[in-house]
C-alpha cells in the first residue's frame, strides 16, 4: 500500500470488544481487520451501485 494516512474514529466500547475478537480470530491486528472490512465495501459498492472515479471525488470536493 502506498499514500497510507492515519483516520481516527470513536467506536462503541462493546463493539470495539467484538471487532478485536474477529481480529484475533482471522489472524489480524484490529487495524488490519478494519482495513478489509473497508476494502470490501467498497468493491461491492463500486460492483453494485458504481465505480467511484477521481471525478466523483473531485465533485464531492474530496479531492482537489
Amino acid at each position: 500500500m502506498t499514500n497510507i494516512k492515519r483516520f481516527n474514529f470513536r467506536i462503541n466500547s462493546d463493539m470495539l470488544d467484538k471487532v478485536r475478537y474477529i481480529a484475533n480470530f482471522n489472524g489480524r491486528s484490529v487495524n488490519s481487520q478494519i482495513s478489509v472490512w473497508l476494502h470490501d465495501y467498497i468493491d461491492d459498492f463500486e460492483r453494485t451501485v458504481q465505480k467511484i472515479t477521481d471525478d466523483d471525488l473531485r465533485d464531492a470536493g474530496i479531492i482537489l
